[in-house]
């Protein structure tokens, strides 16, 4: 943490945060392609097709953990299953 002054007024910045930024962005676009993948299996008719959209939103989402573990947060949860 830095200490800053400005117009007499004290705060705090916290500088470790912002090299977190990109990691945090990449964990988030890995869920989003995770979630697209995931919404083309849903509507997929073809069994085998929808099983390597399936595997491909499964990779993402370990990437996604992988990282957030990296990081030491918690990994995201799965996908959400359908009854």
């Amino acid at each position: 943490m830095e200490h800053h002054h400005d117009r007499g007024h004290c705060y705090w910045q916290v500088t470790s945060c912002s090299k977190w930024a990109p990691t945090v962005k990449m964990i988030a676009e890995y869920l989003e392609h995770a979630l697209q993948f995931e919404r083309m299996a849903a509507s997929e008719k073809n069994p085998e097709l929808r099983a390597q959209l399936e595997k491909q939103a499964a990779a993402y989402r370990k990437l996604a953990g992988e990282r957030a573990n990296k990081l030491g947060l918690q990994s995201p949860p799965g996908p959400k299953k359908n009854p």
